[in-house]
């Protein structure tokens, strides 16, 4: 059955749901096509829609949709194209915002054009598991983008190369984690903030640019195993566990660093030249099992956990800046023949155990 309307109309709520036989659409709506309009449509093959908002899971569930023209179309919102799993590719250049949930479960979407995208929302392109994964492997967007919400990307399991655009300001958490091909990623715009397992588990990524960034949450580059550096410049805070397991990172030249939170580097066994000269605190085997033999410490130093520097076997002594390895550090710490203490309250020296 085909649907052809040319005058424009109002399409409400849930108006063809559930129609199991509708193939072919080709409608103008008045401002927005309603939420639900063609959900569970499981015969539709082909829409042509003009309008500007696409409402909420409109499309969802019309598992054989492979071709859709979507013209005026400014907005897509939440779940729009859920388990729409025979789509194959979309133009929707002229779209700002893509909501949440936008195509979960498209599993052959490979070609995705989105030239003035704003924002798009948590879990829009994510996956629940590698089954259900988009095709899509290179993905450009665009200097327009502002923000990537949380998960957007997550588990995009074809996904080898990013590239974003100069406009970003933010990238939600874990947004890339999983992306177990993703090898490259450039970030043309200033980042400040690396958020929580943005690429976690990102095992072949190897190659990162990015530009700004002051802070480094938890488990930001967790597992990250082939990443062999990465630019500390401007980074003020390493959070828990944010580099954990980068076991082909050879070196960290952090010139500004205040914090390294627990397990910022535990386990980057090829970790061999550390800088940290404005280091206030060392948390919990924040340098643990890495591969330096030489830790040098600065007289801002206030704070150093125990376990901080756990199973490091080939570290030989700790001194200051300038090589000496007894010395008074600060009122805080003092170095003894390489080895730690902690000042209390008291006035005492109590040994680090490390």
């Amino acid at each position: 059955t085909t649907l052809l309307i040319n005058n424009e109309i109002i399409v409400q709520e849930g108006a063809f749901s559930y129609n199991k036989n509708l193939k072919d659409v080709n409608i103008k709506v008045k401002n927005e096509l309603g939420n639900y309009a063609f959900y569970e449509n499981t015969q539709l093959e082909r829409a042509i829609i003009k309008t500007n908002i696409i409402g909420e899971y409109a499309f969802a569930g019309c598992t054989k949709l492979d071709d859709i023209i979507l013209t005026d179309v400014t907005t897509i919102s939440s779940g729009s194209f859920l388990d729409c799993t025979s789509l194959a590719e979309l133009n929707i250049a002229n779209v700002t915002e893509i909501g949440d949930f936008a195509f979960i479960n498209c599993p052959l979407l490979s070609v995705i054009v989105m030239n003035n995208v704003v924002s798009i929302g948590a879990y829009a392109f994510s996956q629940v598991d590698e089954q259900s994964a988009n095709k899509i492997s290179t993905l450009v967007l665009p200097d327009t983008l502002t923000h990537i919400g949380e998960y957007a990307f997550a588990n995009s399991t074809y996904l080898t190369n990013v590239t974003i655009g100069s406009g970003i300001k933010e990238i939600g958490k874990f947004a890339f984690s999983n992306c177990i091909n993703l090898e490259s990623v450039t970030i043309s715009g200033s980042l400040e903030t690396i958020k929580e397992g943005t690429f976690q588990d990102n095992e072949k990524l190897n190659e990162l640019n990015v530009k700004g960034v002051k802070y480094i949450e938890g488990a930001a580059f967790i597992n990250c195993y082939l990443l062999e550096e990465f630019d500390f410049s401007g980074v003020i805070e390493v959070g828990v566990q944010a580099f954990e397991n980068c076991t082909s990172l050879t070196k960290a030249d952090m010139p500004n660093v205040i914090k390294l939170d627990s397990g910022a580097f535990l386990g980057c066994t090829l970790l061999e030249e550390v800088s940290m000269p404005k280091v206030e605190s060392i948390g919990y085997q924040a340098l643990s099992n890495i591969g330096t033999v030489n830790i040098k410490l600065s007289n801002t130093i206030k704070y150093i956990a125990p376990t901080a520097f756990n199973y490091n076997q080939k570290q030989e002594t700790f001194t200051d800046i300038s090589g000496n390895d007894t010395c008074v550090l600060n009122d805080y710490i003092t170095l003894d023949g390489g080895v730690i203490y902690t000042r209390t309250a008291n006035d005492k020296l109590v040994l680090n155990t490390y």
